[in-house]
Parts: structure tokens; C-alpha cells; sequence
């Protein structure tokens, strides 16, 4: 088959996606992003050999195999053995034109060096950036692939180090050509749909002490909020979303300063009503005029109440200017196509 490097339109040729899963996570947005950019994708996750093992033991394996003991851990490990196997086999009979690496650590060196050998033009790793996946990305950079990452400081920290790496924010998993769906705001109330962690823990009890209706849904959170619910997702996610005033999004704290997360453009690409931190990242992707920011709970909970008194009509302009240009600019098939026209620099 022969090699286009570039997008071309139509049939952009063969795209294989590696990473922890063929099914769901980053890994299956960016490989639907390939295939509305006109590849064909083919996809391979170490879990679909290994299974899935749990919260607990999935968050366990994923540390080990970014640590020191990692090429150990993959030689002991007979469905790690396998998946690598796997891969090789997949990139000599497929002859892709792109491999698109996603975080990457169950990848053995020997199975990186044999992409290298026999892979296709372009190898791309995508760096989550958490601070303990820094060595495997340096790794990758030993290695001779090509890096994108979503922070900022990284970018600067991996260029000194020689590498070649681009800036890929995250992205919204929806197809550039759909429409606006409509207002849907209806729910006056702050709404915050995901895992509970510390910082999210504490912007919700701030809005409670504070008078806020919250609508709070996901793992952990029944313990320590009234009336929270079970995780929400795929339309029902989607739909709760829409139907709140605003949605919530709390930044990690190792986020902050650093890169915009996934959920700054999940909200707006759903046609929710966004109010967020860490408005140094946020901004410079949407304006005031798109999305509400805050800095600090003190702020939060001034920006929650000014939005409970907003007549619904405001924030359903508001939503549909964030959704506009999520879809004009920030999906992940606008994601896909700078991948690929990086790669054939």
C-alpha cells in the first residue's frame, strides 16, 4: 500500500492506535477523530489481552509500569508478552501509515526499537503528563519518536531535551459536521459529574455552604454528599450536562498553570454551560464571552450565584457560542489531521 504522510481527504490511508484500550478513554476518541479525518484505524489495547483489572489494580499496574521495574514487569507478564507480540505482528502485515502511541507503557523497548525498524514513517507518542509519566515520555524521545504533549512547560522542558514534540491539547469527541443541538438548560443548579477527589470535594462543599444548589454524580462521592448519585455517562452524561445552568469543572492541581483537561472542551462540545479554574489554561482556547472562570473558591462561589440569576436565555447563547466553536476548532478530528500533518514535516 503506498505511504501518504499528509491528510489527504478521502482515504488518508492506515492509522494503528496503541495504547491501554481499543473501546474506550483518550485511545478510542483519537482513533474516531482518524477515521472522520479519512483513515482507516486499526487498534490494539493491552487490556483487550490482559482484561480489565478493577479500579484498584488497573491504577496499581498503571504506576508499576512507569517505574523503574517496568521491562521486568513486561517480560514476567505472559498477556504483556502477548500484547507487544501483538503489536509487532500488527505493524509488519498492516504496513500502517501513521502509529499513533498513547501513553505507551506497556510497550518494551525491544517492541519500541522494532516500530522504529518497521513501522511506518511516523511514530506519534502522546504524553498524558502526569509528573510520573515523564520518564517513560523521555524514553520515547531515546527512542526517535515523535512527541505531542498538552502542556505547555512540557513542551519547553522535552524541546531542550532534544526532542520532537508539538502541542495537541485535548478535545471534544464530536463530529465536526454536526449541528448545534439546542438549549437544553433547564436545572437551576451547579452540576459536578465525575470522580471525587480533594479539590473537587472542596468546591462542593463550598457551594453548599454557601446556599448553591449542587447536582454532584460519580465514584466516591456517596459518602460524603447527601443525596450524590452514581456516575453518569454517554447520553445520560451528555444530557445532565446540557440540562444544568453550569457544570462544574475542577482542574487536578497538578493540572493547573500547566494544561487545559479534558473536560475544559467535554462541556462546551456537549452544549453545557461551563464554569471553570485554572483560567490561564482555559483562555486561551475560549473567551469570557463562551465560558464562565474562576479563580479560587471565593470567586467560585460569586461566579455560581451570578450564574443562577442569569435569565436562561444568556446562558443558552452563551452555551451555543462554547459549542460553535468546539466544533469549528476543537474536536478530536481536528486533532487527528495535525497529528498527521506534523508527522509529515
Amino acid at each position: 500500500m503506498p505511504r501518504s504522510r499528509a491528510w489527504a481527504g478521502g482515504d488518508a490511508g492506515l492509522a494503528l492506535v496503541v495504547g491501554r484500550s481499543s473501546s474506550g478513554g483518550l485511545e478510542a476518541m483519537l482513533a474516531r477523530g482518524l477515521r472522520r479525518a479519512g483513515y482507516r484505524v486499526a487498534a490494539l489495547g493491552y487490556e483487550d489481552f490482559c482484561g480489565r483489572p478493577g479500579l484498584a489494580g488497573g491504577v496499581a499496574l498503571r504506576r508499576l509500569l512507569v517505574s523503574p521495574l517496568r521491562e521486568r514487569l513486561l517480560a514476567a507478564s505472559p498477556c504483556l508478552r502477548a500484547y507487544n507480540r501483538a503489536v509487532a505482528r500488527a505493524v509488519e502485515r498492516l504496513g500502517p501509515d501513521l502509529v499513533l502511541v498513547v501513553k505507551g507503557e506497556a510497550l518494551s523497548r525491544a517492541t519500541l526499537r522494532l516500530l522504529r525498524r518497521h513501522g511506518a514513517p511516523c511514530l506519534a507518542y502522546l504524553n498524558p503528563d502526569e509528573p510520573r509519566y515523564m520518564s517513560l515520555t523521555l524514553l520515547y524521545r531515546e527512542e526517535g519518536f515523535t512527541l505531542f504533549t498538552p502542556c505547555r512547560p512540557c513542551l519547553l522542558f522535552l524541546r531542550r531535551r532534544g526532542a520532537r514534540v508539538f502541542f495537541l491539547p485535548f478535545a471534544a469527541d464530536i463530529d465536526p459536521a454536526a449541528e448545534w443541538p439546542g438549549c437544553g438548560v433547564r436545572l437551576r443548579a451547579v452540576a459536578l459529574l465525575g470522580t471525587m477527589y480533594p479539590a473537587r470535594l472542596r468546591a462542593v462543599r463550598r457551594l453548599l455552604r454557601g446556599g448553591v444548589p449542587v447536582v454532584v454524580a460519580g465514584p466516591g462521592w456517596r459518602l460524603l454528599v447527601p443525596g450524590a448519585g452514581h456516575g453518569l455517562y454517554g447520553r445520560r452524561y451528555v444530557a445532565a450536562i446540557r440540562a444544568a445552568y453550569a457544570s462544574l469543572n475542577v482542574h487536578h492541581p497538578s493540572d493547573r498553570g500547566y494544561k487545559a483537561n479534558m473536560r475544559v472542551f467535554e462541556i462546551p462540545g456537549a452544549g453545557g454551560v461551563e464554569l471553570t479554574d485554572n483560567p490561564g489554561e482555559v483562555l486561551a482556547f475560549y473567551t469570557r464571552g463562551e465560558v464562565y472562570t474562576y479563580r479560587g473558591t471565593g470567586e467560585l462561589l460569586e461566579a455560581a450565584r451570578e450564574i443562577l440569576e442569569e435569565p436562561r436565555e444568556n446562558l443558552c447563547e452563551k452555551a451555543r457560542r462554547a459549542y460553535e466553536k468546539t466544533r469549528r476548532l476543537h474536536t478530536y478530528s481536528h486533532r487527528a489531521r495535525y497529528v498527521a500533518s506534523a508527522c509529515s514535516l
